[in-house]
């Protein structure tokens, strides 16, 4: 009985240094930043760090798939996107969309970055059209994305709303008062 709570002891503590590790591998946060001359950034430390220390310094760019016209750039380690690839991979012989996807993920370009000033220059075929002077660097776990500021603050108020419809909705709604 004794060994066997042991084990279970160990096993937890592993799996606590794993959580750890994990969650310092993450991109978290918003900042805002500004875009420098010829496209270049200046990543939050805290970005730097994670792409010098976890993901050897290499990372890639493209637009979102979801939303190509959108005002923003998705930057993700290529260790990642490596994953990703392998991932859509599998499901190629039997689906056009997971193709798509595949050729969109294989069109990422690799952006410059400069691990010692924790710069990242952004390719101007990315950032015509989509990026401003003042951009949101938005971290999302495993990956960022760079977005235009005014257009980040206006979808920002776009979801406020939708979800202050919801709760007026749910509000004047007798029956669902105990959802709130």
């Amino acid at each position: 009985m004794e060994q066997n709570g042991s084990e279970w002891k160990k096993m937890d503590e592993r799996s606590a240094v794993s959580d750890v590790e994990t969650w310092k591998s993450m991109f978290l946060g918003r900042y805002d930043q500004t875009l420098g001359t010829g496209g270049r950034i200046v990543l939050p430390s805290k970005f730097s760090d994670i792409i010098g220390n976890y993901y050897d310094s290499q990372v890639a760019a493209n637009y979102s798939f979801k939303d190509p016209e959108s005002k923003k750039v998705v930057v993700i380690p290529v260790k990642i996107l490596a994953k990703w690839i392998a991932g859509i991979r599998k499901h190629m012989k039997v689906s056009e969309q997971a193709n798509l996807y595949f050729n969109y993920l294989s069109s990422f370009l690799t952006p410059k970055f400069d691990e010692k000033q924790g710069r990242l220059v952004v390719p101007q075929s990315l950032r015509n059209g989509r990026l401003n002077k003042e951009i949101v660097i938005l971290g999302k776990q495993d990956h960022m994305v760079i977005w235009d500021k005014n257009f980040y603050d206006d979808q920002v108020k776009l979801e406020q709303a939708k979800k202050e419809d919801t709760v007026k909705f749910l509000q004047d709604t007798e029956n669902l008062d105990i959802l709130l």
